[in-house]
């Protein structure tokens, strides 16, 4: 297990970051309810794309990650390579009410971590025109808009990012500017610490 401090209300406080199997019960409950988020935001099943298989995230091949405050499971994210030096972020997910503190940046540092160690020197990933909060997560992470790819090419709602080696990389302590582009009046309409989830 990793961990980060990140702002407390009484003062800096460590999340945990660790590796679990996809079918462990601490993933079940985190897909499960990010499931039932993503459901609600994108209600046409055409708009959910919930794919992940236990092999994608083994050893070598991607990985899949729980973060936690002291007992408490506070969200999760998973990585896995689609090509030899590509690899896609999946299943971003921050318990609600502990969203606001810069999980989704620590979780997110994991697996870019974990994508070099992979040999990947391009992240993508996908998220959606309802998630404000996610493509500014994204945007402050260093990642710009790409064309949609894969399942997503036919997909109005879904927007695909990416980042390549080389790019300033996220950090839970350092919130970079916005970049420009077709996004940049979402990513300046909301707070430098909002956090939430993607396929």
């Amino acid at each position: 297990m990793t961990s980060a401090p990140i702002p407390g209300a009484e003062g800096p406080v460590d999340v945990g970051v660790r590796r679990e199997q996809l079918s462990s019960a601490a993933a079940v409950a985190l897909v499960t309810a990010l499931n039932a988020e993503l459901s609600g935001r994108y209600p046409s099943r055409l708009d959910c794309h919930f794919d992940l298989a236990e092999e994608e995230v083994e050893a070598g091949r991607g990985m899949f990650v729980v973060a936690s405050i002291g007992d408490t499971d506070v969200g999760c994210g998973a990585v896995r390579l689609i090509d030899d030096d590509v690899a896609e972020l999946k299943r971003m997910f921050v318990v609600p009410e502990f969203r606001g503190r810069r999980i989704a940046a620590v979780v997110l540092c994991a697996l870019e971590d974990e994508t070099r160690a992979l040999g990947a020197n391009r992240v993508v990933l996908e998220t959606g025109i309802r998630s404000p909060e996610a493509l500014a997560l994204y945007g402050r992470a260093g990642y710009h808009e790409i064309e949609r790819f894969g399942p997503f090419v036919a997909s109005s709602v879904s927007v695909c990012m990416a980042r390549t080696s080389g790019q300033s990389e996220p950090s839970p302590s350092r919130v970079p500017a916005p970049p420009g582009g077709s996004l940049r009046g979402l990513f300046d309409r909301h707070s430098e610490f909002l956090e939430v989830r993607h396929a």
